[in-house]
């Protein structure tokens, strides 16, 4: 039994939190050590694989033939690049302000061959080169808590809103504010992560950064319909999803997500089941 996700989880249901959303130091990732340790976390066996293999497995199954996919702040592509080689009839646009996460993000599509992917600066905020209800997927994954403040994470939503289409499916992950700041310590040392390691301290800074969900429900509620919810783990929202999904059926895609699954160290299957089991409680079935 783990005291202290115990406590944890009793710090968050009965406390108050005792500190302020605090952005993050670099706003973008244009630190080159950070982006090569980001990116060797998510590869097959680093310690976002799990994480990562989850979150894939809910945008593929959004997925339809011939479908425009928009990746928000795709970061190092290295995930956005493993939904376009499951889904090779899709086409798959990244976007990012970081030049060199978009220049790792051309590497890695280039090193698998893939030619129905591509990556743009722009300002997810704006989102200037992207026409009205041209999108049929928009996803994100661990973007929106690098933008500085709410209204920047309002304005985001607008432009998600003018984005898609009618009828066009979400996916976003992100984190979300944990009322204590002895939560974050708590996460940041269960993450098995090495302690001051580049990915332990921007796991640490995230947090800090992180919207809560009442901000998070707000501006859904402000600029997409009743039919786009926020799902987070219960009692320590430290993982959230925002989503429209249907899941569509299509065995072939899940069985090349089942052999990933199985692939991976067993320390990673274990944070994809806990993950899967906390938002199916929250809610998140599809």
């Amino acid at each position: 039994m783990d005291i202290g996700l115990i406590k944890t989880a009793y710090r968050e249901l009965l406390g108050h939190s005792d500190f302020v959303r605090e952005a993050e130091p670099e706003l973008i990732m244009d630190n080159i050590p950070a982006v090569e340790a980001y990116t060797e976390g998510g590869k097959d066996s680093g310690t976002l694989s799990g994480t990562y293999l989850y979150h894939l497995s809910k945008t593929c199954s959004l997925l339809s033939p011939n479908d425009r996919v928009l990746d928000l702040g795709c970061g190092s592509g290295i995930l956005l690049s493993m939904i376009a080689q499951l889904n090779p009839q899709c086409q798959f646009l990244g976007v990012d302000l970081s030049l060199p996460m978009l220049e790792k993000a051309k590497k890695i599509s280039n090193d698998k061959g893939l030619f129905n992917i591509s990556f743009r600066e722009e300002d997810i905020c704006q989102l200037s080169t992207i026409k009205d209800n041209s999108i049929d997927v928009l996803c994100s994954s661990m973007a929106l808590h690098h933008l500085p403040d709410l209204h920047h994470l309002n304005e985001t939503f607008k432009q998600i809103s003018r984005v898609l289409k009618p009828g066009g499916s979400l996916y976003i992950n992100d984190f979300g504010k944990l009322k204590k700041e002895k939560s974050i310590d708590y996460f940041v040392s269960r993450s098995g992560l090495e302690q001051n390691s580049i990915l332990a301290k921007d796991y640490y800074y995230s947090l800090k950064a992180a919207f809560s969900i009442e901000e998070f429900k707000k501006v859904v509620s402000d600029n997409l319909s009743s039919d786009f919810k926020v799902f987070s783990t219960p009692i320590s929202p430290v993982s959230v999803v925002i989503t429209n999904g249907k899941k569509k059926k299509n065995n072939s895609l899940d069985n090349s997500i089942s052999k990933m699954y199985q692939r991976l160290p067993k320390d990673r299957k274990s944070d994809f089941n806990q993950l899967k089991l906390f938002l199916r409680i929250s809610g998140l079935n599809f």
